[in-house]
C-alpha cells in the first residue's frame, strides 16, 4: 500500500485523491505518510480539509509531512490552522 501511495503521486492523476485520502486512516504509518506526500506532490485542494482535520495526529512527523502537503497545495484554508500550530508548538 505504502508503494502504491507513492506511485499514484508521481503518476499525477488527482483523480485518486479520494483513495489517497482513504489511506490517512491506514493502520501503518508508513502508509499514512507516504499517501500525504502523495497528496503534496497532486496539489489537489480536494485534499486540504482532510489534511487540516489531521493536523491534531500525535506523530509529529506525520504533522510535518501534513505542514508540507499543504503548503504544496497551497492552501488558503489551511493558515489558519497552522497559525495555531504556532501557539501550540513551543
Amino acid at each position: 500500500r505504502r508503494r502504491a501511495a507513492i506511485i499514484l503521486g508521481e503518476i499525477g492523476d488527482v483523480s485518486v485523491v479520494d483513495q489517497l485520502l482513504l489511506l490517512l486512516e491506514d493502520e501503518s504509518p508508513d502508509v499514512q505518510h507516504a499517501a500525504v506526500d502523495a497528496l503534496g506532490q497532486l496539489k489537489d485542494t480536494k485534499a486540504d480539509k482532510v489534511l487540516i482535520s489531521h493536523l491534531s495526529t500525535h506523530d509529529p512527523t506525520l504533522r510535518s509531512s501534513i505542514i508540507m502537503a499543504l503548503g504544496s497545495i497551497r492552501s488558503v484554508n489551511a493558515v489558519g490552522p497552522l497559525l495555531a500550530l504556532l501557539d501550540t508548538e513551543k
